[in-house]
């Protein structure tokens, strides 16, 4: 037993030697891929199975966001004044798509459908970008501080994002198709509904 009661534990598998600061470590999904983070604007790419580093990526500037997509295919970064989306099979080769930005981007996620993403940062708004033509499709407006932290939902319908302002917004990513209201039954008149009913 450990001095707060817990029972202690063993750790099966330490990589080292690590980077002196390691910021965010994240697994690809069906895969034995890590990517992790440091300060020192380098990314690592670790195989679980060998425990090992498999190759580091210098970067300009240092990166504040990191995650895989759902289906482990790809990994999506943010720091300086860019997000990027890296083809998990391939990231010695450097990113696939990168955005610009006039300022310094935070978080960026990617929708399940790979067709969007959302990036925050110190503007403080979140911009909906298609991956295919980079071209902005929404920016959200609310804030009223940086946006540190931005994640779509697993659906990909909505993405939620986290300021320095204290608060959560929760966005639509696609507008809601909503059924219409029920109408007449087929071949019935609009009044002659209502009347039979009173």
């Amino acid at each position: 037993m450990s001095e707060n009661g817990g029972r202690e534990k063993t750790c099966p598998l330490i990589f080292s030697p690590f980077h002196p600061s390691i910021l965010s470590l994240t697994p690809a999904p069906g895969s034995s891929l890590s990517l992790s983070l440091s300060p020192f604007h380098l990314r690592s790419i670790w195989d679980l199975r060998a425990g090992a580093c498999v190759a580091s990526l210098p970067t300009d500037a240092c990166t504040t966001s990191l995650e895989a997509s759902q289906d482990g295919a790809a990994f999506v970064t943010a720091g300086g004044k860019a997000a990027c989306i890296w083809d998990a099979r391939a990231l010695a080769a450097g990113p696939c798509s990168t955005f610009a930005f006039p300022y310094t981007v935070e978080s960026a996620s990617l929708a399940s459908s790979k067709a969007r993403i959302a990036v925050g940062g110190e503007d403080m708004w979140v911009h909906l970008l298609d991956v295919a033509s980079g071209q902005e499709v929404d920016t959200c407006k609310g804030h009223h501080g940086p946006v540190h932290a931005v994640r779509f939902a697993p659906c990909g319908g909505s993405y939620a994002s986290g300021s320095e302002d204290g608060t959560i917004r929760i966005w639509e990513a696609e507008p809601v198709a909503r059924p219409p209201p029920p109408g007449p039954a087929a071949g019935e008149a609009e009044g002659a509904a209502v009347v039979a009913a009173a």
